[in-house]
């Protein structure tokens, strides 16, 4: 992975949580990634979250179904240890 796919990687991965974080603990789409990231092709974000699920920081589980490793998602409380 090149430098630039690692930077991206870690801003699609601090918009997931700031997107799960915002909507208790809801999924962001694709769509809503590529906004906040200003990522203009859906096939980038979707390598990147291959990367990341890759790299162990997320799990891909079904359609908008991302869940971040190292903590328990609670409805209203965030993401705990």
């Amino acid at each position: 992975m090149t430098q630039q796919d690692t930077t991206r990687a870690r801003r699609v991965f601090s918009a997931i949580v700031e997107y799960k974080l915002a909507n208790d603990g809801c999924a962001p789409s694709t769509r809503d990634l590529m906004l906040s990231c200003d990522i203009s092709s859906s096939s980038v974000v979707n390598r990147c979250l291959k990367d990341l699920e890759r790299d162990g920081l997320i799990e891909l589980a079904g359609v908008r179904s991302i869940r971040i490793h190292g903590g328990k998602w609670t409805y209203g409380k965030g993401l705990l240890p």
